[in-house]
């Protein structure tokens, strides 16, 4: 690959990572229902008082965060060759 890349490598290098920050941000919605599941069956919501967060709660917050990064990524401006 030549760099700087191309406006149509540009174009579909952002898409791919914006695609990939759509993914993520779906994994993240998953993982929020399970944890949301998971505090209903506990009885008790996660990070209270003794109870710790459980894993699907990091999950959540770790797929949202790498989704929003990748998103940040897909819309920076680009370093297209001229």
């Amino acid at each position: 690959m030549r760099w700087p890349p191309t406006p149509i490598q540009s174009r579909v290098e952002r898409l791919t990572i914006g695609l990939l920050g759509a993914t993520l941000m779906a994994s993240a919605a998953l993982s929020a229902d399970l944890a949301r599941d998971h505090m209903a069956l506990r009885g008790v919501v996660c990070g209270v008082a003794q109870v710790p967060h459980c894993g699907w709660c990091y999950a959540a917050v770790a797929f949202a965060l790498a989704g929003l990064a990748a998103w940040v990524a897909a819309l920076s401006p680009a370093r297209i060759a001229t």
